[in-house]
């Protein structure tokens, strides 16, 4: 056991440490404690103190550039298209003003050097692993839903006569239970359609007001987590190298319980009031 009193804000705190505290350590971070104190090595002590460092303008015109961005995803839409800068704005598009962007920040150089490097942005900056599991289930998606394929037919035949023979009250908790669980491998719209696709005729039947079950099932469908096709955040949370897919669902399924169970409520407080 060692022991030692550091200063910290004017305060004695006194740290102790044992050989213990590589084993607790790996067993709640899952992480080797001394690779990750070796990157403290190259760490500029003093650079953590000055807390009057100004920003480079490289820095500045960054910064700049991603409020310009989300300006223009504001002003896109909220202006109607039929305005004269409205139908400019459509005209480029969101992709063509992003790669509009990215272009002028490879051209604009301070100090010899570009404020970006295409290379080394696509190569560091870009979770493609993440990127291309998205693209293809936002390309599975919508040919699930669509009449030609016939998956939504075929669902509604089967899974809605199952439905139909469920008390109300089961039914609407298997529907949220469903919806939470889908959501999770498909777009979250895709998602929703095909869920009120097969379970609005039910509720009809059966007395259950079709607002309440579409908002139950639209808002269930917004909890997309369990891969990195699930939804908006998922392939921010599957894309950081921090996060072990261990620690993550650890940390996500109970979330994933946890609002199930509510909209599960908030589905039938919907129904008494709509």
């Amino acid at each position: 056991m060692q022991e030692k009193t550091v200063l910290i804000s004017g305060k004695e705190v006194r740290f102790r440490s044992s050989a213990a505290v590589p084993r607790l350590y790996r067993i709640k971070f899952k992480r080797d404690i001394f690779k990750d104190l070796t990157k403290l090595e190259k760490l500029d002590a003093e650079s953590l103190r000055d807390d009057e460092t100004p920003m480079t303008v490289q820095q500045k015109l960054l910064l700049a550039s991603f409020f310009v961005a989300m300006i223009y995803v504001v002003l896109s839409s909220f202006i109607p298209a039929t305005t004269a800068f409205g139908g400019a704005l459509a005209k480029i598009g969101t992709t063509g003003f992003f790669a509009l962007l990215v272009v002028i920040l490879c051209i604009v150089r301070i100090g010899g050097k570009p404020l970006m490097e295409l290379g080394p942005s696509l190569k560091n900056g870009v979770f493609w692993g993440v990127l291309l599991a998205t693209g293809v289930m936002m390309t599975i998606a919508p040919s699930l839903t669509s009449e030609e394929v016939g998956v939504s037919a075929f669902l509604n035949v089967t899974v809605g006569a199952l439905l139909g023979q469920m008390p109300s009250a089961l039914f609407i908790i298997v529907v949220i239970v469903f919806t939470c669980l889908l959501t999770g491998v498909f777009s979250n719209l895709s998602t929703a359609i095909i869920v009120i696709t097969i379970a609005l005729p039910v509720a009809v039947s059966q007395g259950f007001s079709p607002i309440a079950l579409c908002m139950g099932v639209i808002l269930s469908s917004n909890m997309g987590i369990l891969t990195p096709a699930g939804g908006g955040v998922a392939p921010l949370l599957f894309g950081n190298e921090h996060l072990t897919k261990g620690r993550l669902y650890k940390a996500l399924l109970p979330n994933l319980v946890i609002y199930t169970i509510f909209m599960v409520i908030l589905t039938f407080i919907f129904n008494l009031i709509f």
